[in-house]
């Protein structure tokens, strides 16, 4: 063999383990998982404080990953909550109970985009947020959150229902 064919040989090996290597940081195990796992750690945390705040009985965990039938692991993005020493999933859940915790979560999710952004997260406009709640549900989540928040956020909600305009 010639010096010059050995010499590219090894420049393409070299390449080889380069994109080897990129594979790996960029595959779905890379970079994107290490940041998307962080993150939703920080959003599990911060849902779990608004859900403390405003005193629902349940803490919401996230996960990427579930064991398949067949053992193998297979990525997803489940919501479970916990709710009186027990796991559910979060279709299982009432639909009041589905909206507290979307509720919740949307407010985790706004205080670490204001966090990551530099921004401040000011206030909070709630849309029609009645449709799956009863009535005492409905009154008792808003009292829930305008006291929990009422020092760091100006709470606007949108309703056609006269009685909780006041």
């Amino acid at each position: 063999m010639n010096n010059t064919f050995l010499q590219h040989l090894l420049n393409l090996t070299e390449k080889v383990k380069v994109y080897s290597r990129m594979s790996k940081y960029f595959g779905k195990t890379g970079i994107q998982t290490v940041l998307l796992n962080n993150f939703l750690e920080d959003l599990e945390d911060e849902t779990n404080r608004v859900v403390k705040k405003i005193g629902l009985p349940f803490s919401v965990s996230i996960d990427t990953q579930m064991k398949g039938s067949k053992g193998n692991v297979k990525e997803t993005l489940e919501i479970n909550i916990r709710k009186d020493g027990h796991y559910h999933k979060f279709d299982s859940l009432s639909g009041g109970e589905k909206a507290k915790i979307a509720l919740s979560l949307r407010f985790g999710l706004s205080f670490l985009c204001a966090r990551y952004g530099g921004g401040d997260f000011e206030f909070l406009m709630l849309d029609e947020i009645n449709s799956p709640l009863d009535r005492d549900g409905v009154e008792n989540l808003m009292e829930s959150i305008i006291n929990a928040f009422e020092d760091e956020l100006l709470v606007m909600m949108i309703t056609h229902d006269e009685s909780l305009k006041e």
